[in-house]
C-alpha cells in the first residue's frame, strides 16, 4: 500500500463517531454569550489557561491550538463572533477529554498519525457541529458545513495521507450523525 494512499480502520471510524467526549446540547446553552462562557469555565475548571499566539509558533497563525495546559488563541480571536469562540473551545474541550482520558503519550501518539489525528478531529468537529446546532435556532445546515469544510479539514491537519474517497466518504458520514 502506498504511504498516501491509507485506509481509514473500523478503529478510526469507530472512535470518530463515539460520542465519549462529546458535551450535549444542554451543557452547551442556546445564547452565544452563555455557551462560550460556559466553555471558558470547563477549560478553567480542567486547569488549562488561554493566551494570544507567541510570535514564535508561525504555523497556522490563523489557528487556535492547544499545547501542555495552554489553548494559545488565533491572532483574530478577538474579531470572531461570540458562536465562533464557542464553538473552537467546545471543540478543544473534546481534545482535553481525550488527553485526559489516554494521558500524554497515547493522546500524542495517536495524533502523530495521519488516521488518529482524523478520527480526533473528526469527532472534535463534531462537537463545534453541536454548538452551531444548538445557536442557530435550527437553521444551521449541516450539509453546507460538511461541503464547506471537508477540504480545508484535510489541509489544515496534513490528511492528504489518507485516501481522497474514504476520507471524504468517512468523514461525511460521522459528521451527519449530528444532523436533527
Amino acid at each position: 500500500m502506498s504511504l498516501f494512499n491509507l485506509r481509514l480502520r473500523s478503529s478510526d471510524k469507530r472512535l470518530a463517531r463515539s460520542d465519549d467526549f462529546l458535551f450535549g446540547a444542554q451543557e452547551i446553552g442556546k445564547h452565544q454569550q452563555t455557551a462560550l462562557w460556559k466553555a471558558q469555565q470547563k477549560h478553567r475548571d480542567a486547569g488549562w489557561n488561554f493566551k494570544g499566539r507567541p510570535g514564535a509558533i508561525r504555523h497556522g497563525r490563523k489557528f487556535t491550538m492547544t499545547m501542555r495546559k495552554t489553548i494559545y488563541l488565533s491572532s483574530k480571536w478577538e474579531s470572531y463572533p461570540a458562536w465562533k469562540r464557542a464553538a473552537i473551545l467546545w471543540h478543544e474541550l473534546v481534545h482535553i477529554r481525550q488527553r485526559k482520558k489516554w494521558g500524554d503519550a497515547k493522546f500524542l501518539s495517536r495524533y502523530a498519525t495521519a488516521r488518529g489525528r482524523w478520527a480526533m478531529e473528526v469527532q472534535a468537529y463534531r462537537m463545534s457541529i453541536r454548538v452551531y446546532e444548538a445557536l442557530s435556532g435550527g437553521r444551521f445546515n449541516t450539509l453546507q458545513y460538511v461541503e464547506r469544510h471537508l477540504r480545508s479539514l484535510r489541509k489544515d491537519y496534513w490528511l492528504g495521507r489518507i485516501r481522497h474517497a474514504d476520507f471524504k466518504k468517512a468523514t461525511t458520514a460521522v459528521w451527519l450523525l449530528e444532523r436533527r
